[in-house]
């Protein structure tokens, strides 16, 4: 079992590297895909993070599309870590952060759909957000070869 005095919070400036060196973990095994401090840094205010009594150990982040649609992305937990619960945590955390700013939708493109589903989401068509294609897809080394299904959790009509 995780430690109880877990603080899910917005990231800080002093966050960075640590989130940085978290993600990068993940992009280093083809999960995630590469993120800098500086590119980090300039998306400061989209990223949440949980912190222990060690440090960060998990974090994930919002990026808003308008319209009520925002997606969910750099999700990362601490390999110690995984399967006691945080993701979920953070993603609900995440969710009711998108309901306060009236979102409609929040989508995500992920290998772990069952994760995923457990958390509410259902699978659906990557063509339904084009945005994130022209967005990120583009730059990714799998954009000729994506094992990514994309997953969406409807806020409201």
């Amino acid at each position: 079992m995780i430690h109880q005095n877990i603080q899910i919070c917005p990231m800080t400036e002093a966050d960075i590297a640590s989130v940085s060196d978290l993600l990068n973990h993940y992009a280093s095994k083809a999960v995630l895909l590469w993120r800098t401090p500086d590119d980090i840094r300039d998306h400061l205010q989209s990223f949440l993070v949980a912190k222990d009594e060690q440090g960060i150990i998990a974090c994930l982040a919002l990026q808003d599309y308008g319209n009520g649609l925002f997606e969910l992305r750099s999700l990362a937990v601490d390999e110690t870590l995984q399967s006691k619960g945080l993701g979920s945590r953070l993603i609900k955390f995440a969710i009711e952060k998108c309901r306060k700013n009236a979102a409609k939708e929040v989508f995500a493109l992920t290998r772990k759909t069952e994760f995923f589903t457990k958390n509410g989401f259902q699978v659906c068509d990557k063509a339904n957000f084009p945005q994130k294609v022209w967005k990120d897809c583009l730059l990714c080394h799998k954009k000729d070869c994506c094992d990514e299904l994309a997953v969406t959790y409807k806020i409201s009509d």
